[in-house]
Formats: structure tokens, sequence, C-alpha cells
């Protein structure tokens, strides 16, 4: 697959947003560097750290940082929508990958991801993965990986946004993540860059290469921490979506 690959050289951009995540970025940065099919370069988006994490990130990885592959983006707070957007914005990559600073992807993540949408007859510009669970009480649950389909999409999420990869495009012509939104911005994200009348073709591939935390105690996820009917209420008007 690396062989194949390598014929069509396709390079990554991996965006990687940290806010005060010392105790587990490091780990995040590491399984994107010890990728099988190299990321062309990892953006570490900083949201106005105010721990150790960027100090801890120069010592851990001074060959990354020196051959250019992992880039420091510090800056202001923002919130973790526009922190992403400023990577997107500086973006180099034909791929676009995004690995939250708590959670690692398999060593063959982008390798599998990237190999489908390339080889595949249709080519399609979003690619995505499954995940495997872990907190708590629950330790290596697998998610299963459902088939794509706009219209089931349009009824409730089920792709999580470490687990995909899209063509650089789509950010061109839809833009990146929605300000507005503290939760679920993913989904928005996907409605947009899915939308049929964008003309992307999307593509499940039935491997799990992702591992996802969650812990309300320890890495006060966005998922624990904000308001979701707020955004829910906002994603049905902005997309006209009915779930009844």
């Amino acid at each position: 697959l690396i062989q194949q690959l390598e014929g069509h050289a396709p390079t990554v951009s991996v965006i990687i947003p940290n806010g005060n995540r010392c105790h587990t970025v490091l780990r995040a940065i590491d399984s994107a560097l010890q990728q099988t099919y190299p990321a062309t370069e990892i953006l570490l988006a900083d949201d106005g750290s105010i721990d150790d994490s960027l100090s801890a990130i120069s010592r851990r990885f001074p060959a990354a940082l020196a051959r250019g592959q992992l880039r420091l983006m510090p800056a202001e707070h923002r919130g973790v929508s526009q922190t992403r957007n400023r990577a997107l914005s500086a973006a180099h990559g034909d791929w676009i990958a995004y690995l939250d600073s708590d959670n690692t992807w398999h060593p063959d993540h982008l390798l599998l991801l990237l190999y489908t949408s390339l080889k595949c007859q249709q080519r399609p510009l979003i690619s995505y993965s499954g995940r495997q669970l872990f907190g708590a009480r629950i330790s290596g649950h697998r998610v299963p990986v459902q088939q794509f389909d706009y219209t089931h999409l349009r009824h409730g999420n089920y792709i999580d946004l470490n687990c995909i990869i899209h063509h650089h495009s789509l950010y061109e012509r839809a833009g990146g993540f929605d300000t507005n939104l503290q939760r679920l911005v993913d989904w928005d994200l996907l409605l947009r860059y899915s939308d049929p009348s964008l003309g992307a073709i999307t593509q499940s591939v039935n491997v799990t290469t992702v591992n996802y935390w969650r812990s309300s105690a320890h890495l006060s996820n966005i998922s624990c921490t904000q308001d979701w009917d707020q955004a829910l209420t906002k994603i049905l008007t902005k997309h006209k979506l009915d779930l009844n």
C-alpha cells in the first residue's frame, strides 16, 4: 500500500488543536508522527494554553520541529473552532486530517484512508474509519462503522472528526468550522462537505484506526462541558433539519 501511495505522492496536513492538554497532547503528536505513511505537516494550533504544553512539545519533539514536519502555532484563546480554522488557513496538504489532543491514531490511519481515497474508482473526497472508546466504564469498545448515507447523516452524526480525511478543496469551497457553535461542529462540517450539491463523494473504511478517550473528570471534553441542546437547535435551524 505504501509503494502504491508513493506513486501518487499525496500530501497531508494534520491539524491538532490544543488547550491546556500537556498531559495528553504529547501522546497525540507522537501517534501522528509514527504514521506508516508520514504526514507532510502536523499543525499544532494552540488555543492560549497557560500550562506547559508548548514547552513540553518543544522538549519532546526537537527533530520534528527542526525539519518542519511539526509546526507550533501559538495564539490567544479564541475557542476550538477558530483555532482549527487558523490551522486550516495555513495548511498546505492536498488532504486534511484531524486529531484531538486527547486522542491517538493507529499507525496505519493515514495509510488506509489515503489509499481508499486514491484507489476507489469514484475517488471519494471524504473518507472515514471507525474508533474505539476508552473511559471510566469503557475500555476499547469498537463503534461499528456505518456506510455513508447523507439522509442518515441529516438525522444525526455517526462520523467522528478524528476518523476522517478530506480533500483540501472542500475547505476552499465550503469554508471551515462554524465559530458560532461550541458543540456538534464536526456534524455541521460534514453536513456541508458531504452535501450532494457540492458533488463530493464520501466513503467509509471498515477499520478501527482511532483511539478516543472521554473523561469529564480529567479531560474536560467539549462533549462533557458544553450545552448540547443549544448547539442542536442551531444545527437544526442552519441546515433546515427535522428529526421527527
